[in-house]
């Protein structure tokens, strides 16, 4: 029994790390093909699930939600026709603060009534940086996918502001101090 445990302890220990994810933030999106030609836009939703487009000089505000963590949603629009699922990569940097990438390996796409295409929003989470660091800070965002033939980019420099509260949550800020 102790030689069993033994060998079960040397071999745990004795494991190389797993390998860190590719240093390529594109990592999941083909960047070896051209952009499209009909560009993308980025488009960002509110806790009302109202979408509004981002453009440079906007603002984007920050949903503080579930268990204290904070938030943006952030999707594509685009005249290039989408397949029914596609992977987004999401990039947010903040000079000196956050250069961070979260990855969605399968996120809905749709026409618009108005013609083109729209992918579903997906959350991007500033997990690791005190939301104080965060409010009125410049903020480049970029979001890409993939389509058939083509790779969208749509990017914005923006500013950082402080939203609304999500759910039940709410009274976490509000006992917390927070300002409504």
């Amino acid at each position: 029994m102790r030689r069993s445990l033994l060998v079960f302890v040397f071999i745990t220990a004795c494991t190389p790390p797993p390998q860190p994810e590719p240093a390529d933030a594109h990592a999941d999106v083909a960047t070896d093909i051209g952009p499209c030609a009909e560009g993308a836009a980025l488009f960002s939703v509110d806790d009302q699930e109202k979408a509004a487009p981002l453009q440079g000089g906007s603002t984007l505000a920050i949903t503080r939600g579930f268990q204290g963590l904070f938030f943006v949603r952030l999707g594509l629009r685009t005249p290039a026709p989408l397949p029914p699922q596609v992977r987004i990569a999401v990039h947010v940097a903040i000079a000196g603060r956050l250069d961070q990438t979260s990855k969605f390996q399968v996120v809905p796409a749709a026409p618009m009534p108005e013609g083109g295409f729209q992918t579903a929003d997906v959350p991007f989470f500033f997990n690791d940086t005190p939301f104080a660091e965060l409010i009125g800070q410049q903020a480049h965002v970029e979001v890409w996918s993939t389509t058939t033939g083509c790779r969208l980019v749509g990017q914005a420099d923006v500013q950082l502001i402080s939203g609304s509260f999500m759910g039940a949550d709410a009274a976490f800020w509000q006992d917390a101090g927070t300002d409504l």
